[in-house]
């Protein structure tokens, strides 16, 4: 039996205070779409970053609004999800990778409540953990992160005459016993890039992410494997949004782009993402599952990518701590209980669908 299923949006939004090398937020916004049909719902989350993601909440509302819900055909199972996706969007004059990250994981969450199955699960995962990293900032303390139980910490960089304090702050985890993971934003021009990684090598960050201005993968004419040399590992973050897969592979090939961080919201959700992690896997590189600040349905949806990457044969060793704790973000959105995250790891749980409950009004 064909199950038709209806469609409604509500926008969230609320004060935060976010920052990277680059920008501050003060605000966060975002739209949860509701599918319902057959006796379930789905629930997906559209939030593009202002300044960081390509489109706007606006572009993904008129993308998500001009959709034929009434024609729409839930999936019956997890090798039609994409199809269904492809088809509901195929009607909008756009259709920004926010808005179909929310459209894919409503899909994804309804069809789990519908079969009684977890997400993971849908994607091919089996029981496992995976370890969190923490998030360096104002108040962190390296009593804290040993509290949780975390082992690896991400520090942004790359803020103008603040080097010899971010420097030192390396060498201060690194003396904890703690491993450090730079994310430069794209701050740096290439030939100061050359020098801050060439500093940054005797700290052997597990890390370098986006330490080129442009884009690690943007950048023409760039020696990017002399500034992979000494082993730091390479990472491409936000340029990934705008690559082309020849470039992209080409990268993976010469063996300088050591890893790539996946984010569901600015990649266009769960679909594009594995594709991604397999060219990466097979290349021999490794995966971060991360977010961009994201509500409560997209870190759900983070998080049960990351767990069935994160057991699959090709992917042993590859997937690395993943940028999924809960985040000041989330203050702007309504409550709502996250039970895979733990202080120090994700785990997988049976809870049909993304297991969270439906988000209040």
């Amino acid at each position: 039996m064909t199950v038709r299923l209806a469609a409604t949006m509500r926008r969230y939004g609320g004060e935060t205070q976010l920052t990277n090398a680059r920008a501050a937020w003060s605000q966060r916004s975002g739209l949860v779409l509701t599918l319902r049909g057959g006796g379930a719902v789905g629930q997906g989350e559209a939030a593009p970053l202002p300044g960081y993601s390509r489109e706007t909440l606006e572009a993904c509302a008129a993308a998500l609004q001009a959709v034929r819900w009434d024609a729409l055909r839930a999936p019956g199972a997890p090798d039609e999800v994409a199809g269904v996706v492809e088809a509901a969007l195929a009607a909008a004059a756009l259709a920004p990778a926010a808005a179909r990250c929310a459209l894919e994981a409503a899909l994804w969450d309804w069809l789990g409540r519908r079969t009684g199955l977890p997400v993971w699960g849908l994607l091919g995962g089996a029981h496992a953990e995976l370890p969190l990293s923490g998030l360096w900032a104002a108040g962190s303390s390296v009593a804290e992160l040993r509290r949780r139980g975390v082992r690896v910490v991400k520090v942004k960089v790359g803020r103008a005459g603040d080097w010899a304090g971010e420097l030192a702050l390396l060498r201060a985890l690194r003396d904890a016993d703690l491993v450090p993971r730079v994310d430069a934003n794209c701050a740096w021009p290439v030939a100061l890039a050359a020098q801050r990684l060439a500093e940054l090598r005797a700290l052997a960050p597990e890390l370098v992410e986006e330490p080129l201005e442009g884009g690690l993968l943007a950048a023409a004419g760039v020696d990017a494997a002399g500034l992979a040399r000494g082993g730091l590992r390479l990472a491409a973050d936000e340029s990934l949004a705008g690559a082309a897969l020849a470039q992209l592979d080409a990268a993976l090939a010469a063996g300088w782009l050591g890893a790539l961080v996946l984010k569901p919201m600015l990649l266009g959700g769960i679909g594009p993402c594995v594709a991604l992690a397999r060219r990466a896997l097979a290349a021999g590189a490794h995966i971060v599952v991360t977010h961009t600040w994201d509500g409560p349905i997209g870190l759900a949806t983070a998080a049960a990518l990351a767990l069935a990457l994160t057991s699959t044969s090709t992917s042993t060793g590859r997937v690395l701590a993943a940028g999924l704790s809960r985040h000041p973000g989330l203050a702007a959105w309504p409550a709502l209980a996250l039970p895979m995250l733990r202080d120090d790891r994700i785990v997988t749980l049976d809870t049909p669908g993304l297991g969270l409950a439906e988000l209040p009004s």
